[in-house]
């Protein structure tokens, strides 16, 4: 009976000293910075107007698909402006020229998925053409 209750004893407290307090997250989380256009910019008609956008995961962490793409602000159809579909340590700076040739409310959108291209992370920045 003694062996049993000093066994159960050892079990218990080996079972509570290996447990700790660490979370693990396995959510997609990617910061994204539209550098240009910048929000509520005003572009003139028909001229190249840059787009630079930068994408980071915290502790060098892979980034998997990214996509920035570029439309009326009233529609869903998206021009593709850049896209990535593969993996790329912590960090990406994608720049690009588009020439916007219709006057009016426009936005930049930049996503980044995960490799499974889910958990979206969504950034967006809405600019005028005149």
């Amino acid at each position: 009976m003694k062996k049993n209750l000093l066994f159960l004893a050892f079990a218990c407290i080996t079972l509570v000293m290996g447990c700790t307090n660490e979370v693990v997250s396995d959510i997609y989380l990617v910061t994204i910075d539209i550098q240009s256009p910048v929000e509520a910019a005003v572009v003139p008609l028909n001229q190249p107007m840059p787009v630079k956008v930068v994408f980071t995961r915290a502790d060098n962490a892979t980034i998997h698909h990214v996509n920035v793409s570029h439309c009326k602000y009233s529609q869903s159809a998206h021009r593709h402006a850049l896209r990535r579909s593969r993996a790329y340590p912590g960090r990406i700076h994608l720049r690009n020229h588009v020439h916007p040739n219709q006057t009016g409310s426009f936005k930049v959108q930049a996503v980044s998925t995960d490799d499974a291209e889910e958990s979206p992370n969504l950034r967006e920045n809405s600019f005028q053409v005149q």
